[in-house]
Parts: structure tokens; C-alpha cells; sequence
């Protein structure tokens, strides 16, 4: 089986893009293509996918809003896993959970909506969250770190955070 049949079988035809120009991709639009883009609709599907491109040693990159990001003008040769449709949010107990896709505007407003305060500095940032919390992103004197509580991470093999205490 190709990698392009093995990455449609792990996401659906339908989110599996071939010699894809990154500048539909990039708030710069800006870039050459990329063999592959990538979007998974769940993160099993993530973490599927991830599994086999670290076994299959492909050279991969994974992208949230595409905010701040070039990319040369001769494309990139791999596959580039978009976090766009990984982009839930809900609140439960003053707190909110923010898939890794989520839009940092729509955090804002869901904070907002909530009434849950701390949050104002990130609703002009571009970009998802999970680039932000990668990052750090900041503006007026604050940053993630000061607002992020528990993060869960799939480093390849397992996930990370899933059954800490809250």
C-alpha cells in the first residue's frame, strides 16, 4: 500500500490532499506545495497518523491556523497534518477545554460567554491553541502559561496528561 492510500485509509479520502500550495494554508499565503496535507477529525485519527509517520520515518509538520508561518517556495516534502477540524470547546466548572484546533478568537468568546475572566490578552492573537500553547503566545503582559492548567500530549506512542488529577 502507497502513503497516500495508508493516509487515506487512516483519515477518509476526502482530508487527504496531494501537492497541496501552502499559501491556502498560511495567514502570509505564502509557500510552495507540500506532498501531502492532512486533516484528521479526531484525535484517534491523530494519533493513528502520527504513529505511522514517525514508523515510516516521513518527515511531517503539524499545523494549527497557519498563523505567522512560512513556508519556502519550494514546498515542503512530507506531510503536513492540519489541526483545523480538532477544533471543540467546552466549559465545565469555570474552566474551559480547548481542543488543540480551536481558533484563539473563538476561546476569547467562549471565555467570554462563560463569564470566565483571564483570557482578554489572546482574543486579537491569530492562530489556534495549540500553537499558542506550544509558543507561548502572549500580548499586554500576559502569556499562556498563565492561564493554561494541564495540557494532553501524544508523543508519538501514548498520550501524556490524560488521567492526571485535574
Amino acid at each position: 500500500m502507497n502513503i497516500k492510500d495508508r493516509l487515506e485509509k487512516i483519515v477518509g479520502e476526502k482530508n487527504v490532499r496531494t501537492d497541496e500550495p501552502m499559501k491556502n494554508h498560511t495567514s502570509f499565503r505564502i509557500g510552495g506545495n507540500a506532498d501531502y496535507v492532512v486533516t484528521p477529525q479526531t484525535y484517534l485519527e491523530l494519533a493513528e497518523l502520527l504513529c505511522f509517520l514517525k514508523e515510516e520515518g516521513l518527515p511531517h509538520y503539524v499545523l494549527g491556523n497557519g498563523s505567522n508561518v512560512l513556508v519556502k517556495d519550494d514546498g515542503y516534502r512530507g506531510v503536513i497534518v492540519k489541526t483545523e477540524k480538532l477544533n471543540a470547546l467546552s466549559a465545565y466548572n469555570n474552566r474551559l477545554y480547548c481542543d488543540s484546533g480551536a481558533l484563539l478568537r473563538d476561546v476569547a468568546g467562549a471565555a467570554l460567554e462563560k463569564s470566565l475572566t483571564g483570557y482578554e490578552f489572546a482574543s486579537g492573537i491569530p492562530g489556534s491553541i495549540g500553537g499558542a500553547v506550544r509558543m507561548n503566545a502572549g500580548a499586554y503582559g500576559r502569556e499562556h502559561k498563565d492561564v493554561v492548567k494541564k495540557v494532553i500530549v501524544f508523543d508519538g506512542k501514548r498520550f501524556f496528561g490524560l488521567n492526571d488529577p485535574k
